[in-house]
């Protein structure tokens, strides 16, 4: 059995695998604490062979870093650019880019077995670019759905506080549905033309994936969507996983 989790700036992802099937998934809200807590709260305290671990939350990496579930296990792997991945990366400083979006890359081309523009929907939006040959070409960043609705609140005297929804209609007749209407459509066509952007700058065909804990809401909203996979992070750690303990 082995666990992989993806420390999120907002939640902490699981997937258990066994064999070759992903038994079970979760996802839960993490103030710091440790090790046992968030194992025991994610159903996950039972015996591992290993765990292997992306995080962008170096305040947590410490409490994870000494925690083996079982004694004859091989360890925590934590995920860096230098871990074996089959990744070539093509961008100036490789030492900085976030290890969810490299296991999303990973995730991304053996999802399609190709080139392809993984969209992760998440704190922040991201677009991750893997090129023939499995290049990691670079992508480009922005602010999620939830940052911006809390960027509205925080710096306007009137503006609410909202949940997410999308919304049926583009014109809002009040001021939230109106403030989920900019977010919903303005989120999607923000994604559509950085897609088209990078499509065209390669020059060559791509899938899109859209990933995240966001992509099921923007289904059928950004446009050109090959595959929605919630779990593309978690498949491309177990990838990475394998390909460490050959």
């Amino acid at each position: 059995m082995v666990i992989a989790l993806d420390i999120g700036n907002s939640r902490i992802k699981s997937g258990v695998r066994n064999g070759d099937d992903i038994v079970m998934t979760s996802t839960l809200t993490h103030p710091v604490r440790d090790a046992g807590s968030y194992l025991d709260e994610l159903g996950l305290s039972c015996p591992a062979d290993s765990v292997i671990i992306s995080s962008v939350v170096e305040c947590l990496n410490g409490t994870f870093r000494d925690f083996s579930p079982n004694p004859a296990a091989s360890g925590v792997i934590f995920v860096d650019y230098r871990s074996t991945t089959g990744i070539t990366f093509k961008v100036s400083n490789p030492e900085l880019v976030g290890s969810d979006r490299i296991a999303n890359a990973v995730g991304g081309y053996s999802a399609v077995n190709g080139p392809v523009i993984i969209v992760d929907m998440g704190s922040a939006t991201t677009l991750t670019v893997v090129g023939k040959g499995c290049e990691f070409l670079g992508g480009c960043i922005m602010p999620g759905v939830n940052m911006m609705a809390a960027s509205l609140h925080e710096e306007t005297s009137k503006l609410p506080v909202i949940d997410f929804i999308v919304p049926e209609h583009a014109i809002g007749s009040n001021t939230v549905e109106s403030i989920r209407a900019g977010l919903s459509f303005g989120v999607a066509g923000a994604v559509e033309r950085m897609i088209d952007e990078i499509r065209m700058e390669i020059g060559y065909t791509m899938n899109v994936i859209l990933t995240g804990g966001l992509c099921e809401r923007f289904q059928g909203l950004v446009r050109g969507v090959d595959i929605i996979d919630p779990l593309i992070t978690i498949r491309g750690l177990f990838e990475i996983h394998d390909k460490a303990v050959m």
